[in-house]
């Protein structure tokens, strides 16, 4: 890794997984560099609360504008989907670009390499483009982006959650205010929006169907088992919402503050999110349930938590988790 973040910085991200990244790169800026001077600028609202580092105020602006590069000596950027985003964050490369400001794009994921810098047909690329590990460097590669502007850099967030984050209240507190029993065996669950990503089903089972899944291994587990469902903030929420309201046994949560809902949870269950990274970073056990084909998940390479793929392999193992749970608390 030779990549290093240093000096005025201007950071611009779009999707909350970007927000998050940008967000602790900032803060671990200023803790190398307290005299960093950074900007951060947003075309989305953000409501993380203790999720995000304190200190840190977010401009929300439509679009990038020279006033946005004003005492900025570095550009860093999130790499949100196009269509959503709007292309904000190459908006920004791009300007930045033709100032002659260094540029660097910090990848969240394993998937869309290429698709993160498309506008128009064009790409639209920083000097640096960042990514996960090897495998993704590999992915990059393969989708064709330059093997030359490629380094390996860890996501900035899980380093701030593993080595600076902390709780605003104990456990017990936040289980009250998200409506869950103190005593509680909590799974918080975690579904991507498969189906907008994948309309032609080439994974193998989307969100709905996984959600089926879980709620029918619910009854097998007893009755002080509690689903906590953290819909992703993309997601066509009512889809689920009609299907989460069919088992009294789940509570959606209201509040986006991601690792609050880790820290009040027993296990954290998900596909490939990034919120399972982020139970990881806080020591929670993870359980990916990935049905589909495994050439098919992004996530294959890592070892990360416990990977299920039928029913019977989730209820098995939530089973184990809480009869561990039940142990620890006797």
């Amino acid at each position: 890794m030779s990549f290093e973040l240093s000096g005025d910085t201007a950071f611009f991200f779009s999707d909350p997984a970007g927000a998050r990244a940008c967000l602790a790169a900032a803060f671990l800026l200023r803790q190398r560099q307290p005299a960093a001077r950074v900007r951060l600028f947003s075309n989305r609202i953000h409501a993380f609360g203790g999720d995000a580092p304190p200190d840190l105020a977010v401009e929300q602006v439509d679009a990038v504008s020279p006033a946005c590069f004003e005492g900025v000596s570095f550009v860093f950027t999130g790499t949100s989907h196009p269509d959503s985003s709007g292309s904000f964050e190459l908006q920004a490369i791009d300007a930045a670009e033709r100032l002659g400001l260094p540029t660097a794009a910090f990848i969240d994921h394993w998937i869309n390499f290429r698709l993160r810098f498309e506008s128009d047909r064009r790409l639209i690329l920083p000097r640096t483009i960042l990514v996960l590990d090897e495998e993704a460097r590999r992915r990059a590669i393969a989708e064709g982006l330059p093997e030359d502007r490629l380094d390996i850099w860890p996501n900035p967030h899980l380093v701030y959650l593993a080595g600076y984050w902390r709780p605003r209240r104990d456990r017990a507190a936040t289980r009250r205010l998200l409506g869950l029993g103190e005593q509680a065996f909590v799974i918080l669950y975690a579904p991507d929006p498969i189906r907008m990503r994948d309309p032609d089903g080439r994974r193998g089972f989307d969100e709905i169907s996984a959600t089926r899944d879980l709620l029918a291994g619910l009854a097998s587990l007893g009755d002080d088992v509690q689903v906590l469902a953290k819909l992703h903030p993309l997601q066509p929420a009512e889809p689920m919402r009609v299907l989460l309201a069919s088992s009294a046994q789940v509570v959606v949560a209201a509040q986006t503050d991601v690792p609050e809902l880790i820290h009040a949870s027993d296990v954290v269950v998900g596909f490939f999110s990034n919120l399972l990274l982020e139970a990881d970073a806080l020591q929670r056990p993870v359980v990916r349930y990935y049905p589909g084909d495994r050439a098919s998940d992004p996530l294959a390479h890592l070892a990360l938590g416990t990977r299920v793929g039928s029913v019977g392999e989730l209820s098995s193992e939530l089973g184990r988790l809480r009869a561990e749970a039940l142990k620890t608390r006797s």
